[in-house]
């Protein structure tokens, strides 16, 4: 009786050591797959840049943009494609001011394009 005891004892003992190691496995690794996952989509879109499919090229853009909305690369292309759109409101809309500090932090993207100066807040 004591040994089946015992094995039961070394069984639990197992499995909730293997369920601690999947949960830190979960608890660390996410940040690096959301990371990894940026990277992809923006390789993604510079294949599809090269490749002159602007479709696809904006969608894998806005995914980066929906992981992470202060990735910076992802951020300067949206505002190349709606300032080479004509948009007068391309710097207007939800995230619209935090991209636009993000942006102003850098030197390689100031001054701001032009639909930045005659775009109005949202009431």
């Amino acid at each position: 009786m004591d040994d089946v005891v015992k094995g039961r004892i070394r069984l639990a003992l197992l499995a909730l050591a293997l369920l601690l190691l999947a949960g830190a496995g979960i608890w660390w690794g996410r940040p690096a797959y959301r990371a990894w996952k940026q990277r992809r989509l923006l390789a993604q879109t510079q294949t599809f840049l090269a490749k002159g499919d602007l479709r696809n090229a904006s969608l894998s853009a806005r995914q980066v943009l929906s992981l992470n909305p202060s990735n910076l690369v992802a951020c300067q292309l949206m505002a190349g494609w709606a300032e080479k759109a004509g948009s007068p409101r391309c710097w207007t809309g939800a995230g619209a001011s935090r991209r636009f500090r993000l942006l102003r932090k850098t030197a390689c993207c100031w001054p701001p394009p032009p639909c930045a100066s005659s775009a109005r807040p949202i009431p």
